[in-house]
């Protein structure tokens, strides 16, 4: 177990070399080690400056699987549940089976997605549990024994909400629409004309969920709220990440 201490030597060597890897050798630990602390403190920080502009009330966090994001949210935000992205989760689980008995397991898996209501999704996680472990795929079972809490945080909100809920395949479609219109670009003269053609992505598609076609909107996603959280004070949370 890495004290406080040694976590902060491991990043202070990082930002002088460089690289996970010379880090790495500095402090007698491994490049991964180092990638996780450094990807971490960013994702802390980042949350942390939501925190500090007024970001409150956040019930749930909907993001891939990463140990940044996830040390951030129970951090800074301590009150909201996360969401495993369930599209990023299929793929992982993909790249665990062999191609012929994928659409089997997907099936399967798929299937405990489409229930309708909280009780009937656990009760059908169980039963594909016992279905895989039947037919010898018991490293699939324990894949989604480990990932159950994370995959179905969703169940805990209102049903109608779950299909919007579940991943963030938005997000990443918005991601691949600046990827695509940047890389038609090319070439940047500078940061300032990346971020006016970012902003200028993001402003469209604001005005297109406004107006045309809204993913969500404000009465949707107060509806779907099911506490009401306190508002936290950001310093103990940016003290906590920055250590």
């Amino acid at each position: 177990m890495l004290t406080v201490r040694k976590k902060m030597e491991i990043r202070e060597a990082y930002q002088e070399v460089g690289t996970y890897r010379r880090a790495a050798e500095s402090r007698a630990t491994t490049p991964k080690t180092v990638k996780r602390l450094v990807e971490g403190a960013k994702s802390g920080q980042r949350s942390c400056s939501l925190v500090a502009r007024g970001l409150s009330g956040v019930e749930l966090v909907i993001s891939v699987a990463h140990g940044g994001i996830e040390a951030a949210i129970a951090t800074v935000l301590a009150y909201a549940s996360w969401q495993r992205c369930g599209t990023q989760f299929m793929a992982n689980l993909a790249s665990r089976v062999q191609r012929g008995n994928w659409p089997m397991i997907a099936a399967l898996v798929r299937s405990i997605f489409e229930q309708s209501d909280e009780e009937a999704t656990w009760s059908k996680l169980g039963e594909v549990i016992d279905k895989v472990t039947t037919a010898g795929f018991n490293d699939v079972a324990v894949y989604l024994i480990d990932a159950a809490d994370d995959i179905l945080a969703f169940g805990s909100f209102a049903t109608e909400h779950w299909p919007k809920i579940r991943s963030n395949n938005p997000q990443e479609r918005l991601n691949k629409e600046i990827c695509r219109r940047t890389d038609v670009v090319g070439i940047f003269p500078n940061r300032q004309a990346v971020i006016r053609l970012g902003g200028a992505i993001l402003a469209e598609q604001t005005d297109e969920w406004a107006i045309a076609k809204r993913y969500m909107s404000a009465e949707w996603l107060e509806a779907g709220r099911i506490h009401d959280l306190p508002v936290c004070d950001p310093k103990p949370a940016m003290e906590a990440a920055a250590g």
